[in-house]
């Protein structure tokens, strides 16, 4: 028998059947990577017995069932993948066991339930990747403790309540990901303290209020690049200080119910490549200081109220189309 062996790589194959439950047996193992074969069945509870165990990935395959609670007893654990499976149930509690763990993936599943309180205190997260299954509830106070945490995707679930202020603690953020959920009320002030926030994505929500000043103002969230905020219950104009943005090149505002003029101050996006304004109630002339994003490819103004001229400049660009 294998008993000895540390490290077992058999990713991107053709692997069928289900994972043995002699795999407890590797006592001393410390990578497991089986991801991208078509590995069927659940995973075994005596995967909860490798208690060396510090990379586990079934990514990839086939497989069902429920994640089992014995592995909150991989207390070594850094990389956890079970992402694009099949499987169900909800996060068992014993996750916040895994105070090692820095990477957990379990997006595309059927997952259900709410995100566990326990989360919090894996407190070395830098990746959380959940998006893709049918988890509800809201989202604790206890995430605002996971201050490693560099990345966040929660979309397309059915979460709901409201983004709360202890995500103000997550300074280190750098991605926003809570699109295609039920998330309501207004954006917190204290995102502001996120000056690491690079893409923003919660679009297709139930998010009410003016367009959020805190997104533009106080100088700290220099480094938004991608901004989704399309499909929610905003209202309100357009903020001028959206201009200090000066790295963003996706602007995603449709079907928000804006008003108003587009500010001049859009023209100091050097960088935009693609600008969404469609659906709203936007007025006033076409903004024509748009023809200074020279680097824009993509252009939607469509059902809005505006009126003049479009100017000769706009067609130069390349790669360049318009929706109006």
């Amino acid at each position: 028998m294998l008993v000895s062996v540390e490290l077992f790589h058999a990713h991107s194959n053709n692997l069928l059947g289900s994972t043995p439950m002699s795999i407890g047996n590797l006592s001393k193992l410390t990578d497991l990577e089986l991801s991208t074969n078509k590995i069927v069945g659940s995973i075994p509870i005596e995967i909860g017995q490798l208690k060396s165990l510090t990379t586990l990935y079934f990514n990839g395959n086939r497989l069902t069932g429920s994640i089992p609670v014995s592995i909150g007893n991989l207390s070594k654990l850094t990389d956890l993948q079970l992402s694009v499976n099949k499987i169900v149930g909800s996060i068992p509690n014993e996750i916040g066991r895994l105070k090692s763990l820095t990477i957990l993936y379990l997006n595309d599943n059927q997952l259900t339930g709410p995100i566990p309180v326990s989360i919090g205190n894996s407190s070395k997260l830098t990746d959380l990747e959940l998006g893709g299954n049918k988890i509800d509830g809201s989202i604790s106070n206890e995430i605002g403790q996971l201050k490693s945490l560099e990345e966040i995707y929660l979309s397309g679930n059915h979460i709901s309540g409201s983004i709360l202020a202890s995500i103000g603690n997550l300074t280190s953020l750098a991605i926003f990901s809570l699109f295609a959920n039920n998330i309501t009320g207004s954006l917190p002030p204290e995102m502001n303290n996120l000056a690491n926030l690079e893409y923003i994505f919660l679009s297709n929500n139930f998010l009410y209020g003016s367009l959020p000043e805190n997104i533009c103002l106080g100088g700290r969230l220099k480094r938004v690049a991608k901004l989704y905020l399309s499909s929610n219950l905003l209202v309100g104009k357009i903020l001028e200080e959206l201009g200090q943005l000066r790295l963003l090149y996706v602007l995603k505002l449709n079907n928000i119910t804006l008003s108003g003029n587009v500010p001049t101050q859009t023209g100091m996006f050097f960088d935009l490549q693609q600008v969404d304004l469609a659906d709203n109630k936007l007025s006033g002339l076409f903004p024509k200081h748009l023809k200074l994003c020279t680097n824009l490819q993509w252009l939607n103004l469509r059902n809005n109220r505006f009126n003049g001229v479009v100017p000769f400049q706009i067609g130069i660009f390349s790669l360049f189309e318009m929706l109006i």
